[in-house]
């Protein structure tokens, strides 16, 4: 990683965390559920600054990610009431996005240790790693609405959980945007 790329992921970190507090105020004066997901985030981007270079991250794949949060962040306000289908948007998103993140952390943890594996290995055990991850997301999801209610955000069903078959829509989106960024991921590093 770069110096100037490192200052540049440290800036998108830092304004991505200024605004996640502003989310976390906001949860806090309003009495909305939407708190858990704030500090969920500050603690993803500290564990994304503490290990950028174990993610082997740069500017774009940390704006991306960023980006995820702040369009989650949004949805726990307002968008997930406005917008029925915004829940799977961000369910093909956010796997995507995953997937790039994680490949990243496999592929210079195999290099470190000299091992040689072919890209399309990778690609593929990061892509079933996300699967895992967004599948445990699920459970979360569900769990919390057992314990905690009902409400939007990750350990909630909100309205964009209300549909008919909504898990298994979920999931599909996950299977679609994960599957889409492990092809492009497969085609633009092979050698």
């Amino acid at each position: 990683m770069v110096k100037k790329e490192g200052k540049v992921i440290d800036i998108i970190l830092i304004i991505t965390s200024v605004i996640a507090v502003g989310f976390l105020a906001r949860s806090i004066a309003i009495g909305s559920k939407a708190i858990y997901d704030s500090a969920l985030i500050l603690v993803l981007l500290f564990v994304m600054y503490k290990y950028k270079k174990n993610f082997d991250l740069n500017p774009a794949t940390t704006a991306a990610a960023c980006v995820f949060f702040f369009l989650h962040l949004i949805g726990t306000h307002w968008l997930y009431d406005a917008f029925f289908y915004y829940d799977k948007v961000l369910h093909f998103y956010g796997p995507f996005v995953l997937v790039i993140l994680i490949f990243n952390y496999l592929n210079k943890y195999l290099k470190t240790k000299k091992a040689k594996i072919e890209v399309g290995h990778i690609v593929f055990f990061a892509v079933l790693i996300t699967l895992g991850i967004n599948a445990f997301q699920e459970v979360a999801e569900f769990t919390g609405n057992s314990l905690l209610g009902s409400g939007q955000g990750v350990f909630f069903y909100g309205s964009g959980d209300l549909l008919p078959r909504d898990t298994e829509k979920d999931l599909i989106a996950n299977f679609l945007g994960s599957t889409l960024s492990g092809v492009i991921l497969y085609f633009r590093k092979r050698k």
